[in-house]
């Protein structure tokens, strides 16, 4: 910092020159002190100064160096971001070249599992192909033994109508015949009354030319004598009237649905000796019984004999009968004997192979008749048809009731729980007629015992299953063969 210069002082005083040079040499020593001071002090402040520049250059080395560093740590760090970016990029590229490797060897691998599994649909179509063209064979060879069956069956219901018509014929003229004879009998009684009646007249002339002496008979009981009808026995039996019938001896019957009586034991018995009642399908009842019974069930009404049914039927009826021949309106009750409906065999065919004939006609057929006809038809028809075979049961089922002697009212049973049982052991195991004879032959009895075997399994696996979803089965083990077994 530069001396500044002091303005000498103005002294208005006159002073000595002692004083004045005492004074200037003060003033000069002060001079010099001050200039001393004013060195020292430039020379501390340059020092300073000096210290100042060489700490602003340290500074400035410092902030330098620090600067560097932190270039050289920014520049160390995106050295560092840029070889975890390389890397990163090399490992992602790793993993997309891994995973194009993995999806290009799982696309051979798809490639080659649905090449294979193209071979074996078409080797299994191939096969089921074969199996359906050897079973449309066999059902083609079972549809031809249905359709000679029932040929057969036409053929025997055809000469059995032939039969029952001669029989009906023959019938017929024997009735126009009795009808032909009761005519003349009836005319003969006439003239004969007619010659009673003028005897009787002339009788009664005579005696009144001849006078009282002799009593002539009666007009009346005369002509009742002489012009008696010789009626059959069988008007006789309809015109008489019954005769007095206690409550002990007081029978009522049933005769081709209709209730009739009261008649007397013996004129019962009669009825049944002479065949007009029938000891299975007629009903009697009287006072002391609970409810009506089979006649033949009656001790004492139907001798026990040994002729069979056959020569029953073709028996004609005594002479001494009390009731004329009528036509009968029962169905064979022989064993042997030809009964319409469907058999046993055809019933059996309709009900165990055409499902399964039919599911595989269609499974094979569906592909042609959706290129014949359009896919959308065939989608609309085919669920339809898959209804036929049930159709065909039914029918055959209605046949069969028919050929076992039953009512056709009884494929109602079906939804019974019990009775569809024992409907379906009589449809499949029962012989024709067996409503009437009550036999099983051998087949028959095979076929009951496999029947009963069959639906005893069933209605066993039945109860298991109902058991298992009611939770009344708590052993695992059990369950889990259960659920195997179903």
């Amino acid at each position: 910092m530069p001396m500044q210069k002091s303005k000498p002082r103005v002294v208005t005083e006159m002073k000595s020159a002692a004083q004045l040079w005492a004074e200037e040499e003060a003033r000069v020593v002060i001079a010099k002190d001050k200039a001393a001071v004013e060195a020292q002090a430039a020379a501390e402040t340059k020092a300073d100064e000096e210290i100042w520049n060489a700490a602003a250059k340290e500074r400035a080395r410092a902030k330098a160096a620090a600067a560097t560093e932190a270039r050289a740590a920014e520049e160390a760090r995106i050295a560092a971001t840029a070889r975890l970016e390389a890397k990163a990029r090399a490992q992602d590229a790793e993993e997309a070249r891994i995973a194009t490797l993995e999806k290009a060897r799982a696309n051979a691998e798809e490639e080659a599992n649905a090449k294979a599994r193209r071979e074996a649909k078409a080797a299994e179509e191939a096969r089921l192909a074969e199996v359906a063209k050897k079973r449309a064979e066999e059902d083609a060879k079972a549809m031809a033994e249905i359709e000679a069956m029932a040929a057969e069956e036409a053929r025997v219901v055809a000469s059995a109508k032939i039969k029952a018509e001669i029989k009906a014929r023959a019938a017929e003229e024997a009735r126009i015949a009795a009808e032909a004879k009761s005519k003349a009998r009836r005319e003969t009684r006439a003239k004969a009354a007619e010659n009673a009646k003028v005897r009787i007249l002339a009788r009664a002339h005579a005696a009144k030319k001849a006078g009282p002496t002799e009593a002539p008979p009666k007009a009346g009981e005369d002509a009742s004598a002489q012009a008696e009808p010789e009626t059959t026995q069988a008007e006789s039996f309809k015109k008489r009237k019954p005769g007095k019938v206690s409550s002990q001896n007081c029978w009522f019957y049933t005769c081709q649905g209709e209730r009739l009586g009261p008649v007397n034991f013996e004129e019962l018995r009669s009825m049944a000796t002479n065949s007009s009642l029938d000891p299975r399908l007629d009903m009697v009842w009287r006072q002391s019984m609970d409810a009506w019974k089979p006649a033949g069930q009656v001790d004492g009404l139907f001798e026990r004999n040994n002729v069979s049914v056959e020569s029953k039927e073709t028996l004609a009826p005594p002479t001494g009968s009390i009731f004329p021949p009528r036509k009968s309106s029962r169905k064979p009750t022989s064993k042997n004997a030809s009964w319409p409906g469907a058999r046993r065999r055809s019933f059996l065919i309709v009900t165990l192979l055409l499902p399964l004939a039919w599911h595989y006609a269609l499974a094979a057929a569906g592909p042609f008749l959706a290129t014949q006809f359009g896919l959308t038809l065939m989608e609309k028809i085919l669920p339809y048809a898959a209804f036929l075979p049930l159709v065909a049961l039914i029918h055959f089922g209605l046949k069969r009731l028919v050929n076992l002697g039953m009512s056709r009212l009884w494929c109602l049973a079906v939804f019974l729980p019990v009775i569809n049982l024992w409907l379906g052991y009589r449809c499949f195991a029962c012989p024709p007629g067996y409503a009437y004879h009550k036999k099983l032959d051998g087949s028959g009895i095979a076929l009951a015992i496999v029947y009963w075997i069959v639906m005893s399994a069933v209605v066993l696996i039945l109860a298991a299953c109902v058991a298992m979803l009611c939770g009344a089965i708590d052993s695992p083990v059990l369950l889990k063969q259960l659920r195997r077994l179903i």
